[in-house]
């Protein structure tokens, strides 16, 4: 049985096949991503070696000021979740960009939706390499 169906682990990047949920215009995880999250749980485990950075991403509606605050809250909210899984918050940073790195358009509902998300960039740290 192969447990990463909603993830795949990328060199750079852990790609999650599904968004991560949030109640509207707040940075509280909604259950139904508990699965999708540990998974990540899961691979962060299995890779001692990653270090990742958790970025937020919202939309262009609503204010910059907000938007920023709530991309950086949301990300908080996915390392926190990370953390109190198991694994070592000096592992993990999280970044809020509010709407500054867009990957759709903003000018249709599809383009926002797309726009809102969490992205996990990883960073690997050698272990045991033997090399000194």
């Amino acid at each position: 049985l192969d447990l990463f169906f909603q993830l795949v682990v990328k060199k750079d990047k852990l790609e999650l096949k599904e968004k991560i949920q949030f109640a509207w215009d707040q940075a509280v995880l909604q259950e139904v991503s508990f699965p999708v999250l540990d998974e990540v749980v899961l691979a962060l485990t299995d890779n001692k070696g990653f270090r990742v950075r958790v970025e937020g991403h919202t939309s262009s509606e609503g204010g910059d000021e907000h938007n920023q605050t709530l991309s950086e809250k949301r990300a908080e909210a996915v390392l926190d979740y990370l953390v109190a899984h198991g694994i070592g918050k000096e592992r993990l940073v999280s970044s809020g960009f509010g709407s500054s790195v867009p990957i759709d358009t903003n000018a249709t509902s599809a383009g926002r939706e797309a726009n809102r998300r969490v992205e996990f960039v990883v960073n690997f740290t050698i272990l045991n390499d033997g090399t000194r």
